[in-house]
């Protein structure tokens, strides 16, 4: 049976779990380090991993690992630590030092809490979630659609470090005032002038009616409610997760937190956020821990379930770029409202591109599909017509203006022109030669993946260095999105998902811009919409205009410069 290991690692102790792939947690176990010393660590960390290990009677499919700090992006350490915290463990490569033989996905402690609640935890039932570990500081994260919020750099979710007091003493992130000074168990001595050592004693003094122990107690309450209703005006989370080793108080956190919340919260159509205690208690850590080594391996719910997932993100991505694709869009209407036609050209899988801007059901004339056979047509894949010359041909030079040559184009004409890797030679010179005959160009690619690969073009230039606008399909450095565990190459890729959303989202702009201009669009639309006889009139119109269009396409030939 395959399972994961996560590996939470403390200032004193380091807490492990073995979880199955539903999430059931099958062994746990944990041990002490001493000093801060990295070699404890990862002595103590090993030690817990074989033993779980051992107690399975096989290796662990994935592994992963909770520490504080900063996460680095390629998830394989702690890029950054806290003045005073765990300094050791910054830097250290886990995968080398468990002398693990597979990656081991690291996340910051309080993200991969949040992880775990969401998986199996308090957040379960939840896409937007917010926790909050209340312990010696403030330890925080954001879950929104689904999806863990990790911003640039690594640092969202630190919430402890949202500032409350701008003229209050410095968090050790430098920020005046912030939440981990006002309730941390690291604050309590400095809060009560000495009187209380740490929370817990402060809690029992106020449930026993001290009055300045409830003083104490109810202000670092009170600026809770305040932060929280802040965070929910900021991301709006359908839960806000308490954790940590403050949040046990429970009746005595949580019965002022509702009534001062009552005071703050900004309530619209009188609901209130769900504040509630997290529910998997120590464990949480290391749960999410390995539920971030599955999703980072692909394993999550199954790689079907690892693909739609990524695919979201590619949503994301085009959604991001609306900007653009309304710029672009206007360049479309415009030669479309002047009778002329947008240019679409791809090479290779790219041609699928192409044929969903036009002609299928909801497009509609205005689009010029640029497919030659001999770049696209390789479905038998070897012999005759197959993909090894497709490849040779999209990098022969002159290729491209020989395709030109057939149109008489000029401006208002625009040009679409797709290619995943951007750097192909027939894609570029395509380019080029649109722009050389004053067509604005816009360009689709995938931005890792053409950074990531080397030009084929003489020149060395690539696509978007040709285009007047580019837009990004989001698909990863090498297209393919899954990691398969046993399988050495990733698998699925996502420019065509990425590209399709593109072109649809153009297209919906191109035909409101088409409408709000008094000439709506001729749209190739099912009986199953408006009935056989309807459908196949806006078949046949949409047809004639495209011939139309594509006449003046000819007109000019042999009477200018391209006749060359």
């Amino acid at each position: 049976m395959r399972y994961a290991i996560g590996v939470d690692v403390g200032g004193t102790h380091v807490k492990a779990a073995s979880v199955s792939e539903n999430g059931v947690v099958l062994d746990r176990v944990d041990g002490h380090t001493r000093g801060g010393e990295t070699g404890a660590f990862v002595a103590v960390a090993r030690a817990l991993l074989e033993d779980l290990e051992s107690r399975r009677g096989e290796r662990a499919s994935w592994i992963g690992v909770a520490a504080p700090g900063l996460a680095a992006r390629d998830g394989r350490s702690v890029a950054s630590m806290p003045p005073g915290k765990l300094a050791g463990l910054e830097g250290l490569v886990w995968e080398e030092a468990l002398e693990a033989g597979m990656p081991v996905r690291v996340l910051n402690d309080a993200h991969a809490a949040l992880m775990g609640e969401a998986w199996k935890g308090a957040a379960a039932s939840s896409r937007d979630a917010v926790l909050l570990t209340l312990g010696t500081g403030v330890g925080g994260a954001i879950m929104s659609e689904g999806r863990l919020v990790e911003g640039h750099r690594g640092r969202a979710g630190h919430l402890g470090h949202i500032c409350l007091d701008p003229d209050g003493p410095a968090s050790i992130a430098g920020m005046p005032g912030s939440l981990e000074h006002a309730i941390g168990n690291g604050t309590v001595a400095e809060r009560s002038q000495g009187r209380f050592q740490d929370t817990r004693a402060l809690v029992a003094a106020h449930v026993a009616g001290d009055a300045e122990a409830s003083e104490i107690w109810l202000r670092s309450v009170w600026v809770l409610a305040c932060a929280v209703a802040s965070i929910v005006n900021a991301v709006d989370p359908e839960v806000v997760i308490l954790g940590g080793g403050i949040a046990l108080a429970g009746p005595a956190l949580f019965d002022p937190l509702a009534k001062f919340l009552e005071r703050v919260e900004w309530r619209p159509l009188g609901r209130s956020v769900r504040v509630v205690p997290a529910t998997l208690g120590d464990v949480a850590g290391a749960l999410g821990a390995a539920r971030g080594a599955m999703k980072a391996a692909g394993a999550a719910a199954g790689p079907a379930a690892d693909y739609l997932e990524k695919c979201l993100g590619l949503v994301e991505g085009v959604a991001s770029q609306q900007p653009e694709i309304r710029r672009a869009a206007d360049w479309f209407a415009e030669a479309i409202l002047a009778d002329r036609m947008v240019h679409v050209f791809g090479s290779g899988h790219s041609r699928i591109m192409v044929e969903e801007m036009w002609p299928r059901y909801g497009s509609f004339p205005g689009f010029n599909p640029i497919v030659e056979l001999a770049l696209t047509f390789h479905t038998p894949v070897v012999g005759a017509n197959g993909q090894r010359q497709a490849m040779f041909l999209e990098n022969v030079t002159g290729l491209a203006e020989r395709i030109l040559r057939n149109f008489d184009l000029k401006p208002p004409d625009a040009a679409l022109v797709v290619s995943s890797s951007g750097c192909n030679v027939v894609s570029v010179e395509m380019a080029e030669g649109f722009r050389a005959r004053g067509l604005k160009v816009v360009a689709i690619v995938s931005r890792r993946h053409c950074e990531a690969s080397p030009s084929r073009h003489p020149r060395g230039v690539k696509l978007p260095d040709v285009a007047d606008l580019v837009l990004d399909t989001g698909a990863p450095a090498g297209d393919a999105m899954v990691n398969v565990p046993g399988l050495a190459t990733p698998v699925s890729p996502g420019s065509t998902v990425g590209g399709c959303l593109l072109v649809n989202a153009l297209k919906a702009e191109v035909a409101d811009r088409l409408t709000r201009a008094g000439r709506p669009p001729t749209v190739l639309t099912a009986p199953a919409l408006v009935g056989g006889k309807a459908s196949e009139a806006l078949f046949e119109s949409a047809y004639d205009e495209h011939a139309r269009r594509m006449a003046r396409l000819y007109a000019g030939l042999g009477s200018g410069e391209d006749s060359s």
